[in-house]
Formats: C-alpha cells, structure tokens, sequence
C-alpha cells in the first residue's frame, strides 16, 4: 500500500487523504440511488460513509423477502415474504480489509489473469457498474432529475 499510495503521490498526482473533515474533499459520503430496469425491476441503493458506528451494514430485499447482514456478525438473517420465519445462516469470519473481500478480490483477479478460471465478474458486469455510477453522478449534478441511459449516450450493447 505504501508503494501504491504514499511513494506513487509525486507522479501519480493522487493524494491518499483519510481526513474525513478536509473541507476540499469530493468524495461521497452519503447517497441514495433509485434505478429502473428496462424489465421493469427496480432497486434502491443508499449508502452512508460517515455514519455513528464503523462497521458495513447490507439489505437486500426482493419480490420475495430479504437478507440482511452486518461485518459484526457472524451470520446472515433471511427473511421470507410468505413466512412468518426468519433464517440465520452462518458466514465465516475471514480476515483481511473489508471483511476478507479484499483479498478474495485481489485471488480472483490474480486466477484469472494467470487463466486458471474466469474472473467473478466480466467486462461487461464491469461497464454496467461504471455506467449506473456515472449515471447516479449525473443525476446529482442536474439536481437529482430522472434520467435515461439514452440521454447519457449509453446504448444498451457495451461492445
């Protein structure tokens, strides 16, 4: 990290600065995003960086349930739409930045790039993730206006 971040500041122009109160800081810290897919599936995302408590909090819900889980426990809670029941399920605590992901992160990528199997996400899964961020930034900028990919440029083919 040192080489990546601290010694590469000079050429790389990127200033590795965790000083959540530096005032000239542009990096989010809280957001909510509502997508609508063409299927007619919809999602919310919201995300909150600087919140009263250090850990990482997700839920997901779907048309049948949902599942929440919190990096300070060791299991995920299922919940069922049609049942009155709620189903915990041990996760393996793994050690590591972000819960262990980065490194699972970095094993992927190295696997593929060595072509022992294929990366958990593709090219694609990657522009998609590129465009809806680009989107959600450009939606903010307008003043939080409903937008299309069609507006941004974006066709539905990434080749």
């Amino acid at each position: 990290l040192g080489r990546m971040y601290y010694e590469a500041e000079a050429t790389s122009g990127y200033v590795r600065d965790v000083c959540v109160f530096n005032s000239e800081k542009d990096t989010v810290d809280h957001a909510a995003v509502s997508i609508e897919y063409a299927e007619g599936v919809r999602a919310a995302y919201s995300l909150c960086l600087f919140a009263s408590y250090n850990r990482r909090d997700v839920s997901v819900w779907g048309t049948e349930g949902k599942v929440e889980g919190s990096e300070d426990r060791a299991d995920v809670v299922v919940t069922s739409r049609r049942h009155d029941r709620e189903d915990h399920r041990r996760v393996e605590a793994v050690a590591g930045g972000h819960g262990g992901g980065d490194l699972g992160l970095l094993a992927d990528a190295l696997a593929a790039l060595k072509g022992e199997r294929d990366p958990s996400a593709d090219l694609e899964a990657g522009y998609w993730s590129a465009v809806l961020g680009i989107a959600a930034e450009e939606s903010v900028a307008q003043g939080g206006r409903r937008l299309s990919l069609a507006e941004l440029g974006v066709t539905t083919d990434p080749a």
